[in-house]
């Protein structure tokens, strides 16, 4: 009987970490390669199940830009709710910091003063498809050092659905580095760095001045009136009146300008992307469930 009972246990044991594999966790795919500022990225969660821890983190690093102090992160919209959330943001090489944010008819604010290192913290929960805007603003420590920010969304998941798009769009980075993470339950779903590239000016082309033609240089003549009606004498026919002549001037050109487009220094790493265990892993853990079973039901038959 003791034999039968460990030779179970042993089975179980064996099979136990397989079957737990195959439950697939969360997963993030974020994106794209590269953005100019003002434009969007986008986060394609999968699997966030409820209980699930799910902190999101945007780091932007850039050059300090003349006269503007304040960096926009917008259209944030969760298809489920984070509990017990916090909002925040950490700001490098800054003398002041705050972050407002926005959703709906509401806001909240926070602000804090130091020397170099400053966070931001809101306690705030997260709700279903509702639209949030985070605005960061900041005094600047030292202008001729590079500035770093960091946004975070942290809560605990609940609803229904289990997957999510988000497409925020980035403002006021100029050009510089984006580093989207998200975690769950503290461990990386998914990662990406994506370039911030200066937008290139586009130039209006020259508008085309438009030439009136001359007019028709036409001559009519009238027909001449007889004198008097008794004159058997035929009038002249009228003479042809002269073809107008066609302006020779050439037709005035516009010249549009090229416009280039500068690549990414740096090609963005592919996410890695969570996937399941392999068909063979499966198997083998039927295998021996199957085998348990069998062996069970002989020893219980002996």
């Amino acid at each position: 009987m003791a034999s039968r009972s460990a030779f179970r246990a042993l089975l179980v044991l064996i099979a136990l970490p397989l079957l737990i594999a195959v439950a697939p966790g969360a997963s993030a795919v974020i994106g794209p390669g590269a953005i100019a500022d003002q434009g969007s990225i986008y986060l394609n969660l999968s699997n966030v199940t409820n209980g699930t821890v799910l902190n999101t983190t945007v780091t932007a690093v850039f050059a300090p830009a003349p006269g503007v102090t304040w960096l926009n992160l917008t259209n944030w919209n969760y298809p489920f709710a984070l509990q017990a959330g916090r909002l925040g943001v950490s700001g490098q090489n800054v003398n002041r910091l705050t972050l407002f944010v926005r959703t709906g008819g509401a806001s909240l604010t926070g602000v804090r003063t130091g020397a170099g290192n400053i966070s931001v913290e809101i306690p705030a929960d997260i709700q279903p498809f509702t639209f949030y805007d985070f605005r960061i603003g900041y005094e600047i420590h030292n202008p001729n050092a590079p500035l770093a920010f960091t946004l975070y969304q942290r809560g605990t998941k609940a609803g229904p659905v289990t997957e999510g798009n988000l497409t925020p769009s980035v403002i006021g980075v100029g050009e510089g580095n984006l580093t989207v993470s998200v975690l769950a339950n503290g461990t990386s779903v998914g990662s990406r760095v994506i370039p911030v590239l200066k937008a290139v000016p586009v130039t209006a082309p020259a508008p085309v001045n438009a030439t009136t033609p001359p007019p028709e240089n036409t001559t009519t003549t009238a027909p001449e009136t007889p004198s008097s009606p008794q004159s058997t004498t035929a009038p002249s026919a009228p003479p042809t009146p002269a073809m107008a002549t066609p302006s020779t001037s050439p037709l005035p050109t516009a010249t549009i300008p090229a416009v280039t487009a500068t690549p990414p220094a740096v090609p963005a790493a592919a996410p890695a992307e969570a996937t399941g265990p392999s068909p063979f892993i499966i198997g083998f853990a039927a295998i021996i469930v199957i085998g348990a079973a069998i062996a069970d039901y002989l020893l219980l038959k002996d």
